[in-house]
């Protein structure tokens, strides 16, 4: 079993408005900030899985208040099949 899980709203919202927080110009969500949408979490890590319209990625919380100025944070990357697999 995967240890990816569907979000429910409440989760949702308040994990897209946490990589609000954590982004800055210049990530690679930034231009897609508009449109991110969290459709899953890891229970085993602060990974999220968000999709955009040029498909999903898994994003690596920091848990910040702000953004942090550098661009490799928060860690993003686009999500492989393991994130995919997540229960709906």
């Amino acid at each position: 079993m995967s240890g990816w899980a569907k979000c429910n709203e409440r989760e949702t919202k308040r994990l897209r408005n946490q990589v609000l927080r954590e982004i800055s110009d210049g990530h690679i969500l930034w231009a897609l900030r508009n449109e991110i949408d969290v459709v899953a979490r890891d229970r085993n890590s602060d990974d999220i899985l968000v999709q955009t319209s040029r498909g999903y990625y898994v994003v690596h919380l920091q848990w910040q208040t702000h953004p942090s100025g550098l661009l490799q944070w928060p860690i993003t990357k686009i999500a492989d099949e393991n994130a995919l697999s997540y229960e709906k």
